[in-house]
This record gives structure tokens, C-alpha cells and sequence, in this order.
């Protein structure tokens, strides 16, 4: 903080000429649009640097005076040209209710999280630390979260004037929100991430109506970047969905949205990650997504194809029981997932890919061991739950393999895998052996756990267990829940 005094104030000199400039060019009613358009953009930096001195010259103040800056008695004094609060470790209600009512310049506002456990109690608490009537902070930047409430002063429409927030904001209890386009979401261009969340509750037919014309009164601005809809209770998406109109969106999650059956979006030509979890009534997905880079699907019972044309890197699938294939193009997916599915068809459906590097295979019923898969050069990782054997159909390109809860696993063999540097062995209790033939010499680390029959036999006291001789070589071994390190012989 010290030795910059001068440079703090040369600094602070040169904005006030630049705000000078500013104001004269708005009292002289500049008409050229590229004029005007150059103003607004040299304004807003102008409000950033002016952000950035006054934080700095916040923090300045708190480093020298530490807990003495604007406290007295407990409680803040504000005054309309306050910009910038902190209230960690302050008395958040008293001090809340003395901002909305004296601070209405404010643009960042640090609230405390509490130190609770989970994000979502640090969200509820946060929410019911916010006082009524929030839309008198007309000039505020940073809002993180919203809760509605059916009071006065905790309505909606209170966002309608706070035109300058930016970043993320998370509305809750939506389920409460009458009236949500005087919201004017739309018109926020500043924020990059909206949560719309509405509280689990039961519906009616009269209450999914509701949710249709309240998710479609909520239009987000059109330059958006991500968005996640929770729990939402409609029976359809909203126009501005379905017809694309948020052409920068990156980030798509929809999450517990129980009651669309058809999930059809517009064109969004920058969308790589969509998630999609909890949609009970599910059957389809309506759309190219020619740009997709990552799709997870999970928990939806009644899902019974994946969009035909598209091409991800990331593919998750878990507990989607109706759904049999896989997308008939896979030239470049790098990372498989699959979970939960029935009979092992999604298992089977994997084709010939020279891409794909990461397979993790869980929890699949009616199936003990592994297909015949066509060629998967490229595969280096491998995670099997819950197989009886495991043959010697693996690919040779294997450089790491987890075997995991297989309770049924009583032998293996993996001298087909010249490549393998790195195998996991965890919670099979049945197995009692290490291959025969041993390991290939590759390997360099092996970890053993939860297998009491396998331990015991890998155990180097008392001149070692019968298994010992097949693993002493490898330079990093763990033998166990104790996660001992067993160094190499040749160390």
C-alpha cells in the first residue's frame, strides 16, 4: 500500500478529465451513432476505473485502520455517494437496511456466506439477509442473488431499474413471481449467467400454465452465456427456447423439470455443454447440436434417443433405463460414461472409434463381462463396476484400468496390455489371486483396496504372501485402506 500515494492521485486526476470530457459531450447532444456508441463504451470504463480506485482506496483504509474504517457502535454510516461495501463480519441486517435506504449509488456490495455447509444454505441465508424494497439500488453492479417473496418490497419487479447488474444472478422461489416481465431481464446486458429456480412442490395442471407464461416472461438478455433452469414445473419451454434466440449461449443446465416431454431447442451455433437432469417426462431431444462438446443426461426414465447429429467430446449417460444407442457419430469423442442401463445395450452399442480414450462403465444390470468391441486404439482409460470376469478382450491401448465393486470377480488376466502404467483394484472381495502369468512390465502403479482376500496374499511381511513376488517390481504400490507405500526393490 505504500509509495503509490502519488500515483493513486495522478490517477484519480486524469479520470475526473475524462468524466469532464464525458459530460460536455452529453450536454452538447452528440447525434453521430458511432460517436455516441464510442462515448458509452469510454463511460462504462471510465465507471470500471473509478470501481477499481475506490476499491483500492477501500482496502488501503481497512489495511491501516483495520476494524476502525466506518464502524461506531456497531452499525455503518452510509451516505448517497457510497460505491463499494463489505460487510463481512458485520451485523448484515442492521447494516442492509441503512444501504437500501442511504446508499442508493451503491454498485458492489460483500455479504458473507456464514460458513455454512452447503451452497445452498449459504444461499438461503444469503437471500433472507436481502431487505425489502433492493430496487432503490438503481446503480448497483453485483447482485448474486434474488429470492421473491409475496411481500411488498420483495417482488419481482424490484430488478426492473437495476439495469447495471452484471455477472451472475440466481432468482429463487419463482413459484412467488407475479408479473416477471417487469423484470426486464432482457434488457440487462451486462449479466452472463441467470439461475432460474423455482422451490420442489407439487403442481397442477393450472400451475404448469402459470410456470409456461412466467419462464417465457423471464427472456433472458440475448448476449447470455449460460443459463440453468431448476425445477421448473411447465409443460413446454418457451419460445425463446425453442426458436434459438440466445445465440451466445456456451452453457445450458434444465434440472428437475419434471413435466416437458419433448426437449426441443433452437438453433444455438455456440452451445458446448447442455446437461440434462430429472426430466421424468422426457422422451426425446429435438435438435443439431453441431457444436456440442460435452451432453449429460441423467436420471431420465422415459429418454429414448439422443439427437442423431452431433458429435461430442464428453458423453454421459445414467439412468436413462428406455435408452438403447448411442449417437451414430463418434469421430471425435474423447470421454464415455455409462451408468445404470438396462441389459447392457448402451455397452454393446459402442462403436469402432480412434478417439475415444476414456470409457467408464457402471452399475449395469444383466451384464458380467465385457463385449467384443470393435477397434478402440485410442483408448487409454478404463473403469469396470460390477463384472464376473474379466476377459482378454480388452484393448491392448490401455494405459489405465479401475476395476471397482465387483463382487462376483474372482480372477482376471491382463497379458495382453503391454501399455498399463496404472491399475486400481478396489471392493472385490472374492478375488484371490493376481493373474498367474503377473503384470505386464509397464506398470508402475498398482493400488489394492477393500479386497481381503487379495491383501493378505500381497503382504511382504513375514517373507512375503504368495502373491508378493508378482508385484514387488512396481515402483508405486498401495496395499489397502492404510494406502501403504510399498517402494520398489529396485529403488
Amino acid at each position: 500500500m505504500r509509495g503509490v500515494k502519488e500515483d493513486v492521485k495522478n490517477l484519480s486526476r486524469k479520470l475526473s478529465s475524462i468524466k469532464a470530457v464525458l459530460v460536455d459531450a452529453e450536454n452538447k447532444q452528440v447525434n453521430n451513432p458511432q460517436l455516441k456508441e464510442w462515448l458509452e463504451k469510454v463511460k462504462e470504463k471510465a465507471f470500471d476505473a473509478e470501481d477499481e480506485l475506490e476499491t483500492f482506496a477501500a482496502e488501503a483504509s481497512l489495511w491501516k485502520k483495520r476494524h476502525s474504517a466506518l464502524l461506531k457502535d456497531n452499525a455503518f454510516s452510509f451516505s448517497e455517494h457510497t460505491r463499494h461495501v463489505s460487510l463481512l463480519g458485520k451485523d448484515v441486517k442492521k447494516s442492509m437496511l441503512a444501504i437500501v435506504k442511504n446508499a442508493q449509488k451503491l454498485r458492489t456490495l460483500l455479504l458473507p456466506n456464514g460458513h455454512m455447509e452447503s451452497f445452498d444454505q449459504a444461499l438461503d441465508k444469503l437471500s433472507h439477509m436481502l431487505p425489502p424494497s433492493m430496487g432503490n439500488l438503481t446503480s448497483l453492479h453485483n447482485l448474486p442473488v434474488f429470492q421473491v417473496g409475496d411481500e411488498n418490497g420483495y417482488e419481482i419487479k424490484q430488478l426492473k431499474k437495476m439495469s447495471h447488474l452484471s455477472g451472475t444472478l440466481h432468482i429463487s422461489k419463482l413459484e412467488k413471481a407475479v408479473n416477471a416481465g417487469e423484470a426486464k431481464l432482457n434488457e440487462k446486458k451486462s449479466l452472463h449467467k441467470l439461475v432460474f429456480e423455482w422451490s420442489d412442490r407439487v403442481v397442477n395442471t393450472q400451475d404448469e400454465a402459470t410456470d409456461n407464461n412466467l419462464l417465457e416472461d423471464l427472456q433472458p438478455p440475448s448476449n447470455l452465456r449460460e443459463l440453468h433452469v431448476l425445477r421448473y414445473r411447465g409443460n413446454e419451454f418457451p419460445a425463446w427456447v425453442k426458436e434459438g434466440l440466445l445465440q451466445n449461449l456456451v452453457i445450458l443446465t434444465l434440472r428437475g423439470c419434471i413435466k416437458c416431454k419433448t426437449l426441443a431447442l433452437g438453433q444455438l451455433p455456440n452451445l458446448g455443454e447442455l446437461y440434462v437432469k430429472g426430466q421424468r417426462e422426457t422422451v426425446d431431444v429435438r435438435h443439431s447440436f453441431n457444436e456440442l462438446l460435452e451432453l449429460k443426461v441423467l436420471r431420465c426414465p422415459k429418454l429414448q434417443a439422443l439427437p442423431q447429429f452431433f458429435s461430442p467430446q464428453k458423453l454421459e449417460i445414467s439412468r436413462c433405463e428406455l435408452l438403447t444407442t448411442l449417437p451414430p457419430h463418434s469421430r471425435r469423442l474423447h470421454h464415455l460414461a455409462l451408468d445404470g442401463c438396462e441389459d447392457g445395450a448402451l455397452v454393446r452399442a459402442i462403436r469402432e472409434t480412434g478417439s475415444l480414450n476414456s470409457l467408464v462403465i457402471s452399475s449395469i444390470s444383466n451384464i458380467s463381462s465385457l463385449p467384443k468391441w470393435p477397434q478402440l486404439p485410442g483408448l487409454k482409460s478404463l473403469n469396470c463396476e460390477k463384472l464376473e470376469t474379466l476377459n482378454e478382450e480388452l484393448p491392448t491401448s490401455l494405459e489405465c484400468l479401475t476395476i471397482a465393486s465387483c463382487p462376483l470377480l474372482k480372477s482376471f488376466s491382463l497379458k495382453s496390455l503391454p501399455s498399463l502404467a496404472d491399475l486400481y483394484i478396489e471392493d472385490c472381495p472374492l478375488l484371490q489371486s493376481l493373474p498367474e502369468d503377473g503384470f505386464p512390465s509397464s506398470l508402475q502403479h498398482l493400488l489394492i483396496k477393500t479386497c481381503p482376500l487379495l491383501t493378505q496374499r500381497c503382504q511382504n511381511e513375514g517373507g512375503g504372501g504368495p502373491d508378493w513376488p508378482k508385484i514387488e517390481h512396481i515402483p508405486d504400490l498401495e496395499i489397502d485402506s492404510s494406502h501403504r507405500l510399498v517402494p520398489s526393490t529396485s529403488l
